[in-house]
């Protein structure tokens, strides 16, 4: 069975209350360490609850695991190997096996994760009960599914709760063609509002590195994550649970529980819409109100919004970005040239809510350059 319901809809809360009521024997497989850390540390009791952290611990869980009528099994797909999965079969258990994330077994196990892959095909061919939980499953990956489990499974159910959308949409949507004209407003809303937490996904990992770097070296408490280190980024979660910001590659918007997230920054367009769904849904999943930012325009935009965008994103290009403008009105003294380059040599500066005699002075000093074509000394 698939089951697939939005982001924060509890999915993994109705497994809690499923082996709290039910005498069942469960095998849950998580993608990454760090959800599987998370998931057991969420259950009240932990009698007949096991998370092996080696393939040694894993054989000694099994054991244990034989030996119940009713117990619960949290582990990872690299842990769990064949010689495991052929021996409960030897011992007729009767056992169900949950793939939590479970389009990640076709983007990750199909490039880089190929164990994702293996041992799914290879539970589908036991005759275990198998059931996938996720929150996005793009159509051809659907029909790849169906294609897939002929070979192994006799009966497939889809129960879908709402497949790629969200459980809030954010309340305000920026869209934004440039990405100077972007990092200019995440400055902005850093600097303006210090008691939220905002969430900043990246492309590559060096753009992560680059941020954290930069806000810690102005002593502004920020947290980052990318491939392989979700398990560390949660234990640093854990002892700072409201930074200021959190810079993540996609990674982190796969199932990692996080704090109240009040606005979301994308700074690349997602092409993967499955991606890019699980990314925009980890705000909103306490009921609270959540703004996005970001370079999609497929989703949840009206074309008036967009023209909109277009024009303002636009105009703040040729204000501010293209020609490097000297500002002589902040805090009353004589303000820096601004150059936003994460590859310059400068480091990134960022003013401030700019006057109308500043918008003047900005337009005026525009106009001279487009008359003229000098450039300014000063």
């Amino acid at each position: 069975m698939l089951f697939l319901a939005p982001p924060g809809w509890g999915k993994t809360s109705l497994l809690i209350n499923l082996h709290q009521n039910f005498e069942l024997k469960i095998i849950y497989l998580s993608p990454l360490r760090a959800i599987a850390e998370e998931f057991y540390n969420r259950f009240p009791r932990k009698n007949d609850v096991y998370k092996p952290n080696t393939k040694k611990d894993c054989q000694g869980v099994i054991k244990k695991f034989h030996g119940k009528k009713k117990a619960f099994l949290i582990t990872t797909c690299e842990l769990l190997d064949d010689d495991t999965i052929l021996n409960l079969v030897d011992n007729q258990s009767q056992t169900i096996f949950i793939f939590d994330e479970f389009h990640l077994i076709y983007y990750w196990g199909e490039s880089f994760r190929e164990k994702l892959w293996e041992t799914f095909l290879g539970v589908c061919n036991t005759g275990f009960s198998v059931l996938g939980l996720s929150a996005t499953m793009d159509h051809p990956i659907y029909e790849k599914l169906k294609k897939d489990l002929r070979l192994g499974m006799e009966h497939f159910y889809l129960l879908d709760l709402g497949n790629q959308r969200l459980k809030k949409t954010p309340a305000h949507n920026h869209f934004f063609y440039f990405k100077k004209t972007f990092v200019r407003r995440f400055l902005y809303e850093m600097n303006h509002n210090t008691h939220v937490t905002y969430l900043f996904f990246c492309k590559y990992r060096k753009s992560v590195e680059f941020w954290v770097q930069f806000f810690q070296r102005k002593k502004i408490s920020v947290l980052g994550c990318v491939g392989g280190k979700a398990q560390e980024f949660m234990a640093e979660l854990k002892e700072n649970p409201n930074p200021r910001c959190i810079f993540a590659t996609s990674v982190l918007g796969h199932g990692v529980n996080l704090p109240s997230i009040t606005k979301i920054f994308i700074d690349y367009e997602e092409v993967n819409r499955d991606f890019y769904i699980q990314m925009v849904g980890r705000g909103g999943r306490f009921g609270e109100d959540f703004d996005l930012y970001g370079f999609n325009s497929n989703l949840f935009l009206s074309k008036k919004i967009k023209l909109i965008s277009f024009f303002k994103a636009f105009m703040l290009d040729i204000l501010y970005l293209r020609y490097r403008l000297n500002f002589w009105y902040r805090n009353g003294k004589q303000g820096r040239r601004i150059i936003n380059s994460q590859s310059g040599s400068r480091r990134p500066e960022y003013c401030c809510q700019t006057t109308f005699t500043q918008w003047k002075d900005c337009l005026g000093h525009f106009l001279w350059r487009a008359r003229w074509g000098k450039k300014n000394k000063t």
